[in-house]
């Protein structure tokens, strides 16, 4: 909300109105500013996901006051406020049963069809069980987890399981009809090669997406070889507090002391926005030889345009400055974009000479990755781009100590692990599972030495090549305090039934019911042998998981309250 120009102060708090949860936001503008709650919720929907938009906003002369100086958060929560929706009856029987859904989950009478789950208070394990809920009723509905908030009201959710199944067929055969002519020839030309390539510097570098968690790590990993480029900009978006001091504070939570003493020397903070066509907030006169694109909205659902907005339209937007600038790009994507296949299909395999396999994806974040990376080839292709992709993993902790991110919550499989942990038990299958499991300072590392690649070697896969073993991580735990057993199927079933009857207990399940697998689809598996093989004639290799980096890594979890 203080990123939002005119307001001045601003604070969110949760109100309890008719038996639900809403956040309430109340700010207050400078002076002569024309702020709008409207204008600013829209602001917020832009930026922010859906549950983390503010159902009330109201604007305040000024904030109450403590004595001390500080806002008087008491005064603050007896300002009355109120929540009104207008109510629009069901028309038929489909919307009739997605709006008794919706009043099941939030415990809610009189839900009318436009109605917005999200708005009413619901969350991310209220979407699971609301998935649940609509097939309970409509047996021949087929939802996922993010249809949900894909259309968020009963009658754009009813709408879209018996009217719009059409459309989303349609899109699903966008990818096998999109014009790959030269793009596996492009992908493929790293194999006609022999003996170890000749590497090369990477210049005066743009790094986008320096403030979040891989992007920071890449810019620590360029800032310890200065044989392998100049002089490094960060591009980082305006508001707030600046860009400058939002890169610095991430520097010092990674305790980066050497990278914070060289801001404004070997590295300049340049504030823009992929999501501009001009993507510099004023003139920019640096030179720039390549660009690293760590820059992603990694929000997995999204109600609006939000994800095209930056992994695809941002994308494009780099795509013409290094066009224009005759600069090469390093795109950071996801191994995921092999997306998944029907289960009893012949199993798929995506290899980094690969893009369209026949896979499907369904899920709006691995289909923006997935377009980034159409569009990149396609523009090397047809107009001599020069780009590298870097598929990675599943990005943890760093192998140096462990440290992850401070959005945990934000990453599925940390989701999945702590409410391992936090209900003690794990259905005995999970004994057996494997995971990929990517330290992220190492996975920088390497994208880094692949980079100075020739042109003629485009895709990597970039992770460790050996899995996980979810064991090894139980194992991890016990040793800390914290066992996880191995029950049943049934019996961990039960167990998750009974915690979704407190609030306590929900927030614990939410990971699990979150990655409810999709037993009709398989995911595709991904095969980086030939990316090993160029780590290793450059002289790389990754490190070995070991119990002590894995308690190392949990400690950090603990320590951040997570477990």
């Amino acid at each position: 909300m203080l990123a939002y120009p005119g307001v001045s102060a601003a604070v969110v708090r949760v109100r309890r109105i008719s038996g639900s949860d809403h956040l309430a936001g109340f700010y207050t503008v400078q002076y002569g500013a024309l702020v709008d709650a409207e204008g600013l919720k829209s602001a917020l929907r832009e930026r922010l996901a859906p549950y983390m938009v503010p159902d009330i906003l109201m604007r305040l002369d000024k904030l109450p006051q403590t004595p001390g100086g500080k806002t008087d958060l008491k005064a603050l929560d007896q300002i009355p406020v109120t929540y009104e929706r207008v109510y629009k009856a069901p028309e038929n029987d489909a919307e009739r049963a997605v709006c008794e859904a919706f009043g099941a989950v939030l415990s809610q009478e009189h839900i009318g069809v436009e109605d917005h789950f999200f708005e009413l208070g619901g969350d991310s394990l209220h979407t699971a069980e609301l998935v649940m809920e609509i097939e309970k009723r409509l047996p021949d509905a087929k939802l996922r987890y993010e249809d949900i908030f894909t259309y968020p009201t009963p009658r754009l959710l009813s709408q879209f399981l018996y009217k719009n199944r059409d459309d989303e067929a349609r899109r699903e055969d966008e990818l096998r009809t999109l014009d790959y002519q030269g793009i596996d020839e492009l992908l493929g030309r790293g194999l006609e090669a022999n003996g170890t390539p000749a590497t090369h510097g990477l210049g005066d570098v743009l790094l986008t997406g320096a403030t979040g968690f891989l992007g920071l790590h890449v810019l620590s990993e360029l800032y310890k070889h200065p044989e392998l480029r100049g002089r490094i900009y960060c591009l980082v978006r305006p508001g707030g507090r600046g860009a400058m001091a939002r890169l610095r504070a991430r520097l010092i939570f990674f305790d980066e002391s050497e990278v914070i003493d060289a801001l404004g020397n070997e590295i300049t903070v340049v504030e823009g926005d992929i999501e501009e066509e001009r993507i510099f907030a004023s003139s920019f006169d640096g030179h720039i030889d390549t660009v690293i694109n760590c820059a992603a909205d990694v929000s997995h659902f999204a109600y609006d345009d939000k994800l095209e907005r930056t992994n695809i339209t941002g994308v494009r937007h780099l795509a013409q400055f290094c066009k224009k600038s005759s600069a090469a790009l390093i795109h950071v994507s996801s191994i995921s974009v092999g997306g998944i296949y029907p289960a009893g299909g012949e199993p798929l395999v995506l290899h980094e000479q690969e893009l369209w396999i026949g896979q499907e994806i369904r899920n709006q974040y691995l289909r923006s990755k997935y377009m980034a990376e159409y569009e990149l080839l396609r523009d090397a292709v047809d107009k001599g781009l020069s780009v590298k992709i870097m598929r990675v993993g599943n990005l943890q902790g760093r192998i140096s100590d462990g440290e992850f991110q401070i959005k945990k919550k934000t990453n599925s499989f940390t989701r999945q692990l702590l409410s391992f942990a936090g209900i003690g038990q794990a259905p005995e299958s999970m004994s057996q599972a494997h995971v990929n499991f990517s330290p992220v300072d190492e996975v920088a590392h390497m994208i880094i030495r692949l980079a100075t690649l020739p042109d003629d070697y485009v895709a990597f896969h970039v992770y460790p090549p050996q899995e996980l073993s979810y064991q090894m991580l139980f194992d991890a735990m016990a040793g800390l305090g914290h066992p996880v057993e191995l029950v049943s199927g049934e019996r961990f079933g039960q167990k998750l039934e009974e915690l979704k009857q407190t609030e306590d207990g929900r927030s614990l399940v939410e990971g699990v019911l979150f990655e409810r697998p999709d037993m009709r689809y398989r995911f595709t598996d991904t095969d980086n042998t030939y990316t090993e093989e160029l780590l290793a004639g450059l002289g790389e290799k990754w490190s070995v998981i070991t119990v002590a980096y894995l308690e190392k890594y949990l400690e950090t979890l603990i320590d951040m309250q997570m477990i």
